[in-house]
């Protein structure tokens, strides 16, 4: 045997052969068109060599969590898997379709639009910009191959009408993302910020892979402002995008009478609907705050004293019983609980000592206890301090990039993550309502007098959306033209 032909590589023997194991191992897919190279699933990202070390490192690398939150050879991780293929198979499809002269026109015009909405420009620029696009395009054609495409930039059509629709596709595009992602998630919660003629609502959610804040409306207000109309006007919204105020978990207002009136006030309106929602003002006082740590003594001691009762009080058979589990303890200290007394001095520190002393008797009592909400929520604890305790779990927190990204990638196993996301969602203050007056300011300059309220919408959730549209679907979707 030769030098050359002992030496000679094989395809086979470096594993650039794809393997289907590849897919739930490590969440990679080998596209069917021609010279195709093996993309992630996750982040749709290709890999130039079909080798398993570099599938394994992209995936070890940059999607370390995915392990975490789905474990191999589970169904959670089949079921994911499986749900990102078909969604790349979706998005394949209408990137392999060939766009038309037309359509690549409408494309540029739609990708014009979103800059100018994006930067808060009026759309009689977009003229300007097809004109600066020539002009250069002109000074730099050296020969007759540029001749081409400064036809094809004339083409594109960028009359301040035509920026005008395309404004209004892109934004009607964002919000059915919006509305598709808030109608999947458990809860949200709203952000209002009322000014002197519009009030806009912001939502927070999470859509699956990330915590967004967007744009939900834009409400015009005339002449005075009460939380009635508030809530009637908030509700045609809700109404009118076929969303249902019972997953909102929290209102984060700015604190007008018209928003925390306590009969009236959109707080209590929309508490009629939801009760299990909450309400929140961002003006908050350090006063308030110092206020706040007595009440949250006095509900801990509260809850202390209600174990007591129904371990002491339901029945004497449950008395004694607890009594009989703290006899046959050999750690007990005491042999019962104690009973406060609001007449008798200290009597509240004492039975708090008694049922601290007592506390592994206790928790022991009420797991077997045939109290559902006892129990369970002993065995919400108890998994908190599994979960506090795993190796596994500390080192995902320790590499994740923030406490959002931590909680996405964390297992479903824990019920500790639906109560991370129930806070999560929470919209911490106004600021992003403050701050999208900004854009609005932009916006609504004084030349720009023709400016609909719908056209207003349109430009400022663009304007501040988290929300990337997908051109080609609505390049797809739209009868396209050429500029006349």
């Amino acid at each position: 045997m030769s030098l050359s032909k002992g030496l000679k590589r094989k395809v086979d023997d470096e594993n650039r052969v794809f393997r289907e194991e590849w897919k739930e191992s490590f969440a990679f897919i080998l596209p069917g068109f021609k010279n195709a190279k093996p993309v992630c699933l996750i982040c749709k990202e290709a890999v130039a060599v079909c080798k398993e070390y570099n599938i394994r490192q992209h995936h070890k690398t940059k999607h370390g969590s995915f392990k975490v939150a789905y474990p191999l050879q589970t169904e959670a991780r089949k079921s994911k898997i499986e749900a990102l293929a078909q969604g790349y198979a979706q998005s394949s499809r209408i990137l392999l379709r060939g766009f038309t002269s037309q359509q690549r026109a409408t494309s540029a015009s739609l990708k014009t639009s979103w800059l100018l909405a994006r930067n808060n420009r009026p759309f009689t620029d977009a003229e300007l910009f097809k004109e600066v696009m020539v002009s250069v395009l002109e000074e730099l054609a050296v020969d007759k191959s540029m001749d081409g495409i400064i036809a094809s930039v004339k083409q594109v059509p960028l009359s301040a009408r035509s920026a005008t629709l395309r404004i209004e596709a892109l934004s009607d595009a964002v919000q059915g993302v919006v509305i598709s992602d808030l109608t999947r998630a458990n809860y949200f919660s709203l952000a209002i910020d009322e000014s002197t003629d519009n009030t806009d609502v912001f939502v927070r959610y999470f859509d699956g892979k990330l915590f967004r804040e967007d744009l939900l409306a834009l409400i015009p207000l005339e002449g005075h402002t009460t939380g009635d109309i508030l809530f009637t006007e908030l509700s045609k919204v809700f109404e009118r995008l076929s969303l249902s105020f019972e997953k909102c978990n929290l209102l984060v207002t700015d604190g007008a009478p018209a928003m925390v009136g306590r009969h009236r006030g959109l707080v209590s309106r929309l508490k009629e609907l939801s009760p299990e929602m909450h309400g929140l003002h961002c003006l908050i006082h350090q006063s308030v705050l110092c206020a706040k740590l007595s009440g949250e003594l006095k509900g801990v001691m509260d809850r202390v004293m209600r174990i007591i009762n129904f371990v002491r009080g339901t029945s004497s058979t449950q008395h004694r019983l607890f009594r009989q589990l703290v006899a046959d303890s050999e750690d007990a200290t005491h042999d019962d609980l104690l009973l406060h007394n609001d007449v008798r001095w200290l009597s509240k520190g004492k039975a708090l000592d008694r049922f601290c002393a007592l506390l592994g008797e206790v928790k022991a009592f009420l797991m077997s206890s045939k109290n559902k909400a006892a129990a369970d929520h002993l065995t919400f604890e108890m998994e908190l301090i599994d979960f506090q305790t795993t190796s596994l779990v500390k080192d995902a927190f320790r590499s994740a990039e923030s406490v959002s990204a931590f909680w996405v990638a964390c297992s479903e196993e824990y019920s500790t993550k639906n109560l991370a996301f129930y806070v999560l969602t929470m919209f911490p203050s106004t600021y992003t309502c403050k701050s999208a007056f900004s854009s609005m300011n932009a916006i609504k300059i004084h030349e720009r007098n023709r400016l609909t309220h719908t056209n207003l919408e349109n430009c400022l959730r663009i304007s501040v959306t988290t929300v990337t549209p997908d051109i080609r679907s609505i390049v797809a979707n739209n009868r396209c033209q050429f500029s006349h």
